[in-house]
């Protein structure tokens, strides 16, 4: 884990101009070096006022590859749910908000609490 240098704000907010790359890392030289895998996670969104209405980035994200000492590099699409801070897989369907319930324990998962004990 890594911050960026101020140079990302210098940089234009149009066209992801300010979608961060290694020379922004802090203390650049040493990270790029020795790191196996730079990633970096963007949203277009965040750059703008509550304006913004580009229904295309509204709730995405990207997640650019920058390095990968023994693979690919690229960048992933994923869905930002700011509800609860997570990415998922992004789709080109996909429809905010998401449904959560599939994700959501059932009671039995829980540990038993006092009343459920017995004491010996």
């Amino acid at each position: 884990l890594s911050q960026l240098n101020r140079g990302v704000e210098s940089r234009p907010k149009a066209g992801k101009g300010r979608m961060p790359q290694m020379a922004d890392l802090r203390e650049s030289g040493s990270i790029e070096q020795d790191a196996d895998i730079i990633g970096f996670v963007y949203r277009d969104e965040q750059y703008h006022d509550d304006t913004y209405s580009n229904p295309e980035e509204v709730g995405k994200a990207d997640l650019k590859i920058a390095k990968h000492r023994n693979g690919e590099t690229g960048k992933v699409e994923l869905a930002w749910i700011g509800e609860y801070t997570r990415f998922e897989n992004y789709t080109n369907n996909d429809q905010f908000p998401h449904d959560y319930d599939q994700n959501q324990p059932n009671p039995d998962q829980f540990p038993p609490n006092d009343s459920d004990m017995t004491l010996m």
